[in-house]
């Protein structure tokens, strides 16, 4: 296994999922995963260490959203990390850093950078993330760490927890709210093919981050109107352009679905009100028809949802 995986992934495999009063043998797809995830990280390495300095960006102070953003998330992360730790709780701190980097700085951070990257402060984010994931992959951190400081001498295992940059928590705010609302834009244009964004009035966070939005969301316009036809739960007066005849097909789509949950609804609704049925099925059964209609009325929610945000008229 070790010389498949690596003795890092092993140790991250073995760990995960490992928490107290839950007994689980061991299982190899974990390691797969923390295998997967050590190459993740040093991708992640690779890519800034490729970037080229740029003059008069060689601080670490936090300039755009996303910067304050991704510090606070390291911040919380990393005090997570150390107060589960000390209480011994290995597993746990292992997932907690696993989802910040991957989700968090990965899919997020380092996209968002990509408008404008600052080799400086990526560098400072990734020597943070190296110190916090050490103690679970010292062979992989050290690499890295001796790659960045280019043979100075210094030893990461030497090293202690970081100081992280102070952050503005407006700030932290608005990269929260556009982070929704690219989420938001993205899964909608699964659906239909969307080119502008409509505001009724234009948001600061908007503003300053409008290439941003654009690039990872793929809206070709962000521009101020009075409407839209779909429009947005993540931010307020805020719309998608898209076909009329093709936001009608997806109206008529929802309000069928919605019929056919909300007659699932009614027959959950008398089962559990039968008291032979009660009385006669087993508790694990009763149990499972009792999850089945809170799920169908969780999805009417969304649903109805969905069918709101929809300007037809």
């Amino acid at each position: 296994v070790i010389e498949k995986y690596g003795s890092d992934a092993l140790r991250m495999g073995i760990i995960w999922g490992r928490s107290a009063a839950i007994n689980s043998g061991y299982d190899q797809r974990r390691v797969e995963e923390a295998r997967n995830f050590n190459n993740k990280v040093w991708n992640i390495s690779r890519y800034i260490l490729d970037l080229s300095d740029q003059p008069n960006t060689q601080e670490i102070k936090p300039k755009t959203d996303a910067d304050h953003w991704i510090l606070n998330k390291l911040s919380i992360a990393q005090k997570q990390i150390i107060n589960m730790l000390s209480d011994y709780q290995f597993s746990e701190a292992f997932e907690t850093l696993y989802h910040f980097i991957w989700d968090d700085f990965a899919d997020w951070y380092i996209e968002a950078s990509k408008i404008s990257p600052r080799k400086s402060f990526l560098l400072y984010i990734l020597e943070a993330i190296l110190i916090d994931l050490h103690p679970f992959a010292p062979f992989l951190t050290e690499t890295i760490w001796q790659t960045i400081k280019d043979g100075d001498g210094t030893l990461i295992a030497q090293k202690t927890y970081m100081d992280i940059a102070e952050f503005d928590n407006l700030k932290v705010r608005n990269f929260s709210e556009i982070k929704k609302l690219i989420s938001e834009i993205r899964s909608l244009t699964k659906l239909f093919k969307t080119t502008t964004l409509t505001l009724n009035s234009l948001e600061t966070a908007v503003i300053s981050n409008e290439n941003l939005i654009k690039r990872l969301s793929g809206v070709k316009k962000i521009a101020q109107d009075k409407g839209g036809i779909i429009e947005l739960n993540s931010l307020k007066n805020t719309w998608l352009e898209i076909d009329h005849s093709a936001a009608l097909d997806y109206q008529d789509k929802l309000t069928l679905e919605i019929t056919k949950i909300e007659l699932q609804i009614k027959q959950l609704k008398t089962r559990l009100t039968n008291k032979n049925y009660l009385s006669n099925a087993p508790e694990k059964v009763v149990d499972q028809t009792k999850d089945q209609l809170n799920n169908a009325l969780a999805r009417l929610e969304v649903l109805k949802t969905d069918l709101k945000q929809i300007k037809t008229a």
